[in-house]
């Protein structure tokens, strides 16, 4: 049949790369596995964690994921300090 099944607010195709952990996964079309690197994961995954410890201490931040606004610059420059 072929055709997609849908899963967190996507459709998800024949051949589709799926890759999960613990913490969720991703679906990725063939054509755009090289648009999808390594450093676009381990920033995405430290916009998470960053938005985490936000909220962790019982804190309620509106624009935390995606970061936006002031958050988002919280973020960068949470970011700029670390190596």
């Amino acid at each position: 049949m072929q055709l997609p099944i849908g899963g967190g607010e996507i459709a998800v195709y024949a051949r589709d790369a799926v890759i999960g952990d613990g913490e969720g996964g991703v679906a990725n079309r063939p054509h755009l596995a090289d648009e999808v690197t390594e450093e676009e994961a381990f920033e995405m995954t430290a916009g998470e964690n960053w938005a985490t410890d936000q909220v962790q201490p019982g804190g309620v931040r509106p624009g935390l994921d995606p970061a936006a606004g002031e958050s988002r610059a919280d973020h960068l420059a949470a970011r700029a300090r670390c190596p």
